[in-house]
């Protein structure tokens, strides 16, 4: 995300410098990027009036301008298809420098001089749009150097947090800066105070995935521009302009984090509603996007149909324009998993599903509604007609209790009291000692009412377990909602050793079915015990004995020994990711400075080490295959359906993600192959023809998946399965291990006759062109993919054999045989007559392929003692021939 500088520090009371902005803002968990400063314009490029504008003679998408430059009138030639006279604008005279660097001269166009260009915003670098010449404020004097009316802000490009909504506007952001700099405090942009009315002016249903629904209906003028500041602060934050009315919205978005959306009253057919979309339903999006909708997607509607997909984009039938007078503001709070997937599934993630998919405060649209009618009124002139809102609800209260040493040891040295309550306060919050005697007083005669919620806005009625979940929530202990789940989470206590905090219970009576406990009171000392009383209907004070004398008394529970030193902490409205004591934490130790805690190693010992560690057994074999001339991959865990199809791989054999990042990436590979195969695709070009990757694959199973460590192979080019086989007998020659090879038939993957089972270990072979042509390959290419886990880990014990003292006879055997004979069944054939069999080479000839033949020589060796004979060196020889030649149509040469 790219922040202004200067749009920061507008909300600040103490300005910063880019430097030390990025300082402060390091102190919180932003991360920044990068700072990008501006570039100052050159002073010869001024403000400018289109005096008068006629065709060029020669040419017909150009045009000839007379351009007053406040001291004379002069021509230029343009291009741009909004020119038009009055219109002021940049102009960059003979001499000066564009930012890029291009020197603007006098030149001829067409026959026709021009003095200078009128330039766009990509060429003053205030934005991408090159479509047309910059429109500027019609009251900026004439002939004024754009260096002093145009201040260009340096931006910090940061990276913020998943879970603080807050940090995607400027408001939030500021105030978080706020609060980390000593000198400072927020200044809170301006609103127009409004009463809302409460009426159904939307058709609107809570249950459909709409939280919060508010709009504003007001009369516009249409002549009216946007304001540079407006412009400026937009294009800073990487937002192109529109039309003002669109721009006040898309800025109250990066200022409040909210979104919101600008309709044409007079292009709506009735009133808007909220719903869940048709399957099949039609919606053109204001990029152009024709999308077919489905029954999970949440879309506004008039009497016509959908006019935009809800917390995504609106649609191009009632789009403001500049002929627009009337509009209806659309500020609603949506829901964040329905906004997510609907952006997700329509490719369409904009900046407003980021902001939603983060999930936002009730509260929020009322704010960033008075926002809006306030810009409204001040930069288009205004008449505000309606203002309504509906499904509003407040934001939870949430209270949190810090114990204060526990802080200390947390950040490593004691805290002063009066500081960390000060520095919370600057962060909104609002922190109290905790006193049970004064929070118990304060709600002594508040109204009882069975079932009371505790997330309301004024906590003024109680039950009797919410009193005590509520007491105890200010002390920061989650004690539970229900008597019952109070009374079995509490330690027992006897009667004679209470104390105060401790909870009485009653059990609950006949008419209560299934309850063993009917009612909980907070015990407070000699004065007797806190309750919510169902037959007074108030919160009283009643006599101990009134509980313990009870016959259906229950006993007592304590859930903690003292309330000293602890701070009750309101936590605020825009602060929905501070939910327990250790958020609390955080905030202190970020008020403290990071830089400021005492830098210890932290207390624990060495832990013990396995006998064989995997992850340095990995880094060796990678380090082998990197020798060997393989490249290594680094491939996504994620692939596609079409992936999955192509392999012909069932959804039932594999995971599908809930949430998956792109519609690329919706299911977890269960091999490296369709990895590979993109990788392969990407790499055609490329001077390497081998590749390797040590990664996870899943394995579906019936309780969930199982996650294991693969070695996948590809080589492609000539001879690439031979290349293949050379790299496995590698691989497992170094790990001491003979593997059992297996030929492979009816593959779906593999040519049949060219793949190979190498058991318990894994499969390889030359894969199908079908296959290969699905993921836009056309040549050779072989793929092998090894349980790597199992051949690290499997046993094997090196035995050291003393030498002989006589030399092992070898003798070279050449056998012609069929070309799917595999040199791993010669080596069956010889076992137990043999003392090793090694593979010399492979011969074939134009008459040997159309037979479908080949020659294999190989090496075998003879331990025939010392001094054999001949006679007995050729019976071994003969014995091995006989063998070979039991081979399905094999014979010796």
């Amino acid at each position: 995300m790219k922040i202004s500088v200067d749009l920061i520090n507008s909300y600040l009371i103490n300005k910063l410098s880019t430097e030390k902005m990025a300082e402060v803002i390091e102190r919180t968990e932003v991360e920044v990027e990068e700072i990008l400063y501006a570039n100052k314009l050159d002073e010869k490029i001024i403000t400018a009036k289109v005096v008068e504008v006629i065709k060029h003679p020669n040419a017909d998408k150009l045009n000839k301008a007379k351009v007053d430059n406040g001291i004379a009138l002069i021509d230029i030639v343009c291009g741009a298809p909004n020119i038009r006279e009055g219109l002021v604008v940049a102009l960059a005279q003979v001499g000066s420098v564009l930012p890029d660097g291009f020197e603007i001269r006098e030149a001829k166009i067409r026959g026709e001089v021009s003095h200078g260009m009128l330039c766009s915003e990509k060429e003053l670098a205030w934005g991408e749009d090159h479509g047309g010449i910059v429109e500027l404020d019609p009251s900026l004097p004439i002939g004024q150097s754009l260096c002093d009316t145009a201040k260009m802000s340096d931006i910090i490009d940061i990276k913020t947090p998943s879970n603080r909504w807050d940090y995607l506007s400027y408001v939030g952001l500021s105030r978080e800066i706020a609060a980390c700099d000593d000198q400072n405090s927020l200044i809170e942009p301006e609103t127009h105070e409004i009463t809302y009315k409460n009426r159904e002016v939307a058709k609107v249903n809570k249950n459909e995935g709409c939280e919060s629904f508010y709009t504003v209906k007001a009369r516009v003028k249409a002549d009216q521009i946007s304001p540079r500041w407006l412009v400026d602060n937009l294009q800073a934050s990487g937002v192109r302009t529109i039309n003002p009315v669109v721009d006040i919205t898309n800025f109250v978005m990066l200022e409040y984090g909210q979104p919101s959306h600008a309709y044409d009253i007079n292009k709506l057919n009735g009133p808007i509603g909220v719903r869940l979309a048709k399957n099949n339903e039609q919606l053109t999006t204001l990029d152009g996007k024709q999308l077919k909708l489905t029954d999970s997607d949440l879309v506004i509607v008039d009497n016509s149909g959908a006019v935009a997909l809800a917390g995504v984009m609106g649609g191009t039938r009632t789009q403001t324009d500049e002929e627009t007078t009337e509009v209806l503001i659309e500020i609603a709070n949506f829901d964040k998993t329905i906004v997510r997937r609907s952006a997700l599934r329509h490719g369409i993630r904009t900046e407003a599903s980021a902001r939603f998919e983060k999930g936002l405060p009730s509260t929020l649209p009322s704010l960033a509604a008075k926002r809006i009618i306030k810009l409204l009124i001040e930069i288009c002139d205004a008449e505000i007609i309606d203002a309504n809102e509906q499904l509003y609800s407040p934001s939870p209260i949430r209270n949190l209790g810090m114990r204060l040493r526990k802080a200390d040891k947390f950040i490593g040295y004691r805290l002063d009291e009066k500081e960390v309550m000060t520095a919370l306060t600057k962060r909104g919050f609002q922190p109290t000692h905790f006193s049970l005697t004064k929070e118990t007083k304060a709600h002594i005669g508040k109204p009882y009412m069975y079932g009371a919620q505790i997330d309301t806005e004024n906590l003024e009625k109680f039950d009797c377990s919410l009193l005590t979940s509520y007491v105890y929530s200010k002390a920061g202990l989650d004690i539970g909602r229900t008597a019952q789940m109070q009374f079995e989470k509490g330690m027992e206590v006897p009667e004679a050793g209470l104390k105060p905090g401790d909870l009485l219970f009653l059990k609950g009576d006949e008419k209560q079915a299934g309850k063993k406990i009917g009612h909980v009171g907070m015990y407070l000392g000699r004065s007797g015990i806190l309750q919510a009383s169902s037959t007074e209907k108030k919160v009283v004070i009643s006599p101990v004995t009134k509980f313990t004398k009870a016959k259906n008394y229950a006993g007592a529970r304590r859930y903690i020994e003292n309330f000293n030193h602890i701070i009750s902490v309101t936590v605020p409205w825009w602060r929905a990711d501070v939910v327990g004591e250790a958020d609390l934490l955080e905030e202190i130790a970020k008020t403290q400075g990071y830089n400021n805690m005492p830098e210890t190693l932290p207390d624990f010992g060495p832990t013990p080490t396995l006998n064989h560690q995997l992850l340095p057994s990995l880094m060796i074999l990678r380090e082998k295959l990197v020798a060997l001339g393989l490249i290594e991959v680094m491939t996504y865990a994620f692939v596609s359906k079409k992936d999955i199809e192509n392999l012909g791989i069932k959804d039932s054999e594999i995971l599908k993600i809930e949430n998956p990042l792109s519609s690329e990436q919706d299911y977890l590979r269960t091999s490296l192959l369709p990895s590979h195969l993109r990788a392969a695709y990407n790499n055609q070009k490329s001077n390497y023809n081998s590749m390797f990757e040590i990664s996870r694959v899943s394995k579906k199973q019936a309780d969930g998946a199982e996650e294991k460590w693969a070695l996948g192979i590809t080589v492609w080019g000539d001879d690439s399965l031979l290349r293949l086989k050379g790299l496995i007998d590698s691989i497992f020659g170094w790990h001491k291990i003979d593997p059992n090879i297996e030929r492979t038939k009816d593959s779906s993957l593999y040519i049949d006759q060219r793949s190979a089972n190498i058991k318990n270990y894994g499969d390889f072979g030359q894969l199908k062109p079908a296959l290969l042509k699905s993921f836009g390959l056309r040549n050779e290419l072989s793929f092998a993919e090894l349980d790597i886990e199992k051949i690290i880990n499997s046993d094997f014990t090196i035995k050291a054999k003393p030498l002989l003292p006589y030399q092992i006879i070898y003798k070279d055997i050449t056998i012609e045989l069929p070309m799917t004979t595999l040199y791993t069944e010669l080596k069956i054939k010889l076992n137990g007559i043999t003392h090793s069999v090694d593979f010399v080479d492979e011969f074939s000839n134009d008459e040997l392929i159309n037979s479908s033949r080949k020659r294999l020589t190989i090496k075998v060796g003879f331990d025939l003692g010392p001094n054999p004979k001949s006679d007995e060196i050729s019976k071994h020889l003969q014995a091995c021939s006989k063998k070979l030649e039991t081979l399905e149509k094999a014979k010796v040469l």
